[in-house]
């Protein structure tokens, strides 16, 4: 007695995995797919302390990308500017290091949040920054 549960399906008589729907209305159709790369690269960059967001926010050709290179750009500020006053309060009884303990970690988190949000092709705002980046940072991609 065989069991037919077990058979082997070819490879080519698989369905093709559906392809995701943009259901984001400030986006346009393939623009999530053409900035994703670059959306993650925003997030990715800031952990080595390098601005990669400043690209997308020049080159404006991708509203996806601008999105999170907005976020992306103001937790790089945050964590600069909490390195540097670290740097510059270290010799006051250690509260450098404070400053450092206290800034860095938690940027880091949310650098961290919207890096998984890049990955999953999504754009919501990042926890505690909120719409604030998009309203400091008020670039609209360029028109075609």
């Amino acid at each position: 007695m065989s069991d037919s549960n077990n058979i082997p399906i070819p490879e080519d008589d698989l369905p093709d995995p559906p392809e995701k729907e943009n259901t984001d209305p400030r986006f346009a159709d393939g623009e999530v797919e053409e900035g994703h790369a670059d959306a993650i690269l925003c997030y990715a960059l800031n952990f080595i302390f390098f601005p990669y967001s400043l690209r997308a926010l020049m080159q404006r050709d991708n509203a996806y990308t601008l999105y999170h290179a907005k976020q992306a750009l103001v937790i790089w500020g945050g964590m600069f500017s909490a390195m540097l006053l670290g740097l510059l309060l270290l010799p006051v009884f250690g509260l450098g290091l404070l400053v450092w303990l206290a800034g860095i970690p938690p940027l880091a988190v949310l650098n961290f949040f919207g890096l998984l949000q890049a990955l999953n092709d999504e754009a919501k705002p990042i926890p505690f920054l909120e719409e604030y980046p998009h309203q400091w940072i008020r670039l609209t991609k360029k028109s075609d």
